[in-house]
């Protein structure tokens, strides 16, 4: 038995499927690029049922795809096997033109080889371009934060620095973009790109998409200062599933668990039986004790925690 989540994107058509594993073989997250706007459905006989999650998200879709009899490797072979793994696929954000994106780029390059003449690279230390010279003359790089962070998820620039939290781990590379000052979060992602949002006991988490993929960020506080943290890896997706699928199951494992006893009784019972023996492995152990714990749970109050969450504050 087993059940894979389901997230689409309505803006960028992207499609992410993740679930929960118990070995590191397989990442168990993946990204697909889809032409339309639904989700695959099973077919008649397959023995995998989807269902819809009403989650009041305009801009993006979720389901569930469960079997009794099927695991969540086998569903995903079935249900998306035709589909192109776009998972390691690099996209510039929508709504920024490709040439604005290689102006800065460009404008990077250039002041690199300025600041390091080759001959000067054996005598002196290196000098790394500055977000905050970026941002300062913006009229003249053409450089904003979201060009700059997609540029260096794209790592077409490597980032060091104190503030760099929102790349990828740093590469050996020739040149380097130093985050001096950090990235404000509104600068960076929309309140239509948040797709859940959970108060905790150390802060609150959100799920968004993120340069293409779903991330989870964390806000805290300090002295009046709001900062967000990234709690999954960037430039790592796929090694992210189990930790969004776990953020995800609090959420909505308790409500679809409900929905499915009362369209399919008989395949809820045998998701029940099969989880309640000796199943360790099983990709719905875990989320049956959610189930439990969270089955008086307002849904609607969990909508309304995205509602009352604001994407500002400056990012690490």
């Amino acid at each position: 038995m087993g059940c894979l989540f389901a997230f689409l994107s309505t803006t960028i058509k992207h499609l992410v499927i993740l679930g929960s594993v118990q070995t590191s073989t397989d990442p168990y997250y993946y990204k697909y690029k889809v032409s339309e706007i639904r989700f695959p459905a099973p077919q008649h006989g397959s023995d995998i049922t989807f269902y819809n999650v009403e989650m009041k998200n305009e801009n993006t879709l979720t389901g569930i795809y469960c079997s009794p009899t099927k695991s969540g490797p086998t569903i995903k072979q079935v249900i998306f096997g035709d589909l192109h793994d776009a998972t390691t696929l690099h996209e510039d954000p929508p709504g920024v033109h490709h040439s604005t994106i290689n102006y800065c780029f460009m404008y990077i390059n250039y002041q690199a080889r300025q600041m390091n003449p080759s001959q000067a690279r054996q005598m002196n230390p290196y000098q790394s371009v500055t977000v905050s010279s970026l941002l300062s003359n913006h009229v003249n790089s053409g450089c904003t934060s979201l060009i700059i962070a997609s540029l260096a998820f794209q790592r077409r620039i490597v980032m060091e620095g104190k503030y760099k939290c929102f790349a990828p781990p740093a590469v050996a590379h020739w040149s380097y973009t130093n985050a001096d000052q950090p990235l404000k979060m509104e600068d960076i992602l929309s309140h239509s790109e948040m797709v859940l949002a959970m108060e905790t006991s150390s802060g609150t988490r959100v799920l968004v998409w993120y340069q293409g993929h779903l991330h989870i960020f964390m806000r805290k506080s300090y002295l009046m200062k709001v900062k967000w943290y990234p709690v999954t890896k960037i430039g790592s997706e796929s090694e992210n599933g189990q930790l969004i699928h776990d953020f995800v199951s609090e959420k909505f494992y308790h409500s679809i668990l409900k929905e499915m006893k009362k369209r399919d009784i008989t395949n809820f019972n045998a998701i029940i039986n099969a989880v309640s023996g000796d199943f360790s492995r099983s990709d719905l152990w875990a989320s049956i004790g959610v189930l439990e714990k969270y089955k008086d749970k307002d849904v609607d109050l969990v909508v309304g925690e995205k509602r009352n969450v604001r994407l500002v504050g400056q990012l690490c």
